[in-house]
């Protein structure tokens, strides 16, 4: 099989490639004597230059858009080699068939290679077959998976077929599905869009849990040191794992139409703002002591647990050795996923440690059930509250304006609380 893999790029090359894709219009220098010509075909002029030459503008129709927009989505995921501005064309021969394939947009990564196909339409369309598409993809799919393990070592490989303003036919997503290419609609583009605007590189984890689910992730150490225990009467493993393990095999069921097939979902998308102060903090030093709550899914319901040699007699937990599941999309983030996902770009992701309560194959609707006792009965401290305890954080503190901050508490908590202020009463302080 001949390619052309020469056309994938990397670097500071994606980058330049981004910054065009991004856009919502097709920009052109052409010569003045053309603008008639162009503004006929519907481009606008945005400059012209007294070299007699003009900048003229044409917004990207909808498969362009449709691709660039999902290009752009993949290279903030953190993908490291794309194609450049033109699909990628392919040409193999077989003992059976000879042909040429072309895919939109290749991306890949140190560990998985993605295919995706995109047909977008202008509006919306009910009545289209994708068959001989489908055909060509599944036809060609297992031969260029065995050229990207030929060029880039091994990885794991998926194809994508992605429609905007089409209505598949059941006979078209049975064809994608017996043949194990996945479907993406709008809602699953806009969903990932949205994802890499809050989560950056750290959406790649959410992607690749969807399409490699229970697959295995090659190179991790799946030992932990645990301590088995039981809690309202269910067995749980405390732990310890550096959160770039964690990521890899953590899964967030968002409330979103694209996870519609996982019912029940919980979580809410994450903030952008809270993570950016959450991956602030951590990379000051900060750390949050408290545990990540996940599920884990086991196939048998079991996870292999080695005891230690020597154990506590008088006590109902049992120390040891952990194994956990080497797979994508095997930890669903009950709780603590802002605390999670704060790691992903920190220098601090495969150095700390941080503590984990981990329930095995917990159902969703208990899932859901947890979430919401976690959130319904933990009563966040108040700011009144808060500012009291910072009179005593800040009073000796090294930087002056905290100190200042502190007086300035400790002179109004004095006013609200000192039966001999006029302001006695009126100053609302602790938790009043």
């Amino acid at each position: 099989m001949s390619d052309s893999w020469s056309g994938l790029i990397r670097g500071e090359e994606l980058c330049e490639e981004y910054l065009s894709r991004k856009k919502t219009e097709i920009e052109k220098r052409i010569s003045v004597n053309e603008i008639p010509a162009y503004e006929e075909h519907g481009w606008i002029i945005k400059k012209q230059y007294k070299n007699g030459s003009a900048i003229v503008l044409h917004p990207k129709n909808a498969q362009a858009m449709l691709v660039d927009r999902l290009w752009t989505v993949f290279y903030r995921m953190g993908f490291t080699v794309m194609n450049s501005n033109a699909p990628v064309e392919f040409s193999y021969r077989t003992q059976y068939y000879s042909g040429t394939k072309s895919v939109d947009i290749i991306a890949i990564d140190d560990e998985t290679c993605l295919f995706i196909d995109c047909f977008a339409s202008e509006e919306l369309k009910r009545v289209r077959s994708f068959g001989e598409n489908i055909e060509a993809i599944a036809r060609s799919f297992r031969l260029l998976s065995a050229e990207v393990k030929d060029t880039f070592g091994d990885r794991k490989c998926k194809y994508i077929f992605v429609s905007s303003n089409y209505v598949l036919s059941d006979l078209d997503l049975d064809n994608l599905s017996k043949n194990r290419i996945v479907y993406f609609d709008e809602e699953n583009v806009d969903y990932y869009y949205s994802l890499v605007d809050h989560l950056g590189v750290a959406a790649r984890y959410q992607l690749l849990g969807n399409l490699f689910s229970k697959t295995t992730i090659k190179g991790m150490d799946e030992r932990v040191p645990a301590i088995e225990g039981k809690m309202g009467n269910m067995p749980y493993y405390a732990f310890l794992i550096e959160p770039e393990r964690l990521l890899k095999i953590g899964y967030v069921l968002h409330r979103n139409k694209a996870n519609r097939d996982q019912m029940p979902t919980y979580q809410r998308l994450i903030k952008k703002e809270r993570l950016k102060a959450i991956r602030n903090f951590v990379d000051n030093g900060g750390f949050f002591p408290n545990s990540i709550i996940i599920s884990i899914d086991s196939k048998d319901g079991r996870l292999r647990f080695d005891k230690a040699p020597q154990e506590l007699q008088s006590t109902h937990s049992r120390i040891g050795v952990l194994y956990l599941p080497k797979e994508y999309q095997s930890a669903y983030i009950i709780d603590g996923q802002h605390r999670l996902y704060g790691y992903s770009e920190s220098k601090y992701a495969s150095r700390d440690t941080i503590p984990v309560i981990a329930f095995v194959n917990m159902d969703k609707e208990m899932q859901v059930k947890m979430f919401m006792d976690i959130n319904e009965n933990q009563k966040p401290v108040s700011k009144t509250l808060r500012n009291i305890l910072n009179i005593d954080l800040n009073w000796n503190a090294d930087n002056l304006n905290k100190r200042r901050e502190a007086v300035i508490l400790s002179v109004s908590q004095e006013l609200g609380e000192n039966s001999n202020s006029p302001l006695f009463g009126r100053v609302l302080t602790g938790e009043d």
